[in-house]
């Protein structure tokens, strides 16, 4: 059995015990780089709108680029201060630590979605661009968003930020292409699909993503309660 506690109090609950503090922790994290993050949202809503062709292509620039911001910030304040350390002084349970910042990461793909989607539309509206298949394209950018993190969460809770953010960066690009080539090659199939068809798509997509994101959850309590720091 894995001892997933942090320092010599293993089954204390005591503090920031429970996985919404830490959810509480992040935001409050957040909050002084507000500024940044919507200089860095209306930076990529001006990059794609005087090229955007098609909704989709603009969600996904968006909702990637934020969704790949916000986590990289949060485990580089880790790092930088020395926090899982800190945290090593503290009666926390590092499977705390671990459902703590998966659930952050969960609001941020969320928010992400409906930022990338909003802008899009928007955008959309402006231009005089078609909007056919929004509904399937967000629900594939959602999905290929959890698997994303799916895969670079354990590799931050194993290896750090330095040594993860290269690893990452080729999986925001390897993201991208993959999300691009599946908008060009099976979106238009499945926009002349029926209703039923694109709603069976879609739910086979967002199940594939929520399956391979709760799969990386158990993967990273087991990887971060064996760290040693």
């Amino acid at each position: 059995m894995i001892n997933d506690s942090i320092g010599a109090h293993p089954d204390s609950r005591a503090g920031l015990a429970h996985w919404h503090h830490f959810v509480a922790l992040d935001l409050r994290t957040l909050t002084p780089h507000l500024k940044t993050i919507m200089l860095t949202i209306g930076a990529l809503v001006i990059l794609v709108a005087i090229p955007a062709a098609t909704v989709p292509a603009v969600q996904m620039v968006i909702a990637l680029g934020l969704v790949m911001m916000i986590p990289s910030h949060l485990f580089s304040v880790d790092e930088r201060a020395g926090l899982d350390l800190l945290y090593g002084l503290l009666p926390i349970r590092r499977r705390t630590v671990v459902i703590g910042r998966y659930t952050t990461i969960l609001l941020t793909v969320v928010i992400s979605a409906t930022v990338g989607t909003v802008a899009a539309c928007a955008i959309a509206t402006l231009k005089q661009l078609p909007v056919e298949g929004i509904g399937v394209s967000t629900c594939y950018l959602v999905a290929a968003m959890l698997i994303l993190q799916a895969i670079q969460m354990p590799l931050f809770f194993t290896l750090g930020y330095a040594k993860a953010r290269i690893i990452n960066t080729l999986l925001l690009f390897a993201t991208a292409i993959g999300f691009f080539g599946l908008l060009t090659v099976i979106m238009p199939g499945v926009v002349t699909e029926t209703a039923a068809g694109q709603s069976l798509t879609a739910a086979v997509a967002l199940t594939g993503g929520m399956v391979c994101f709760a799969s990386s959850l158990m993967v990273s309590i087991r990887l971060y309660s064996n760290r040693e720091f």
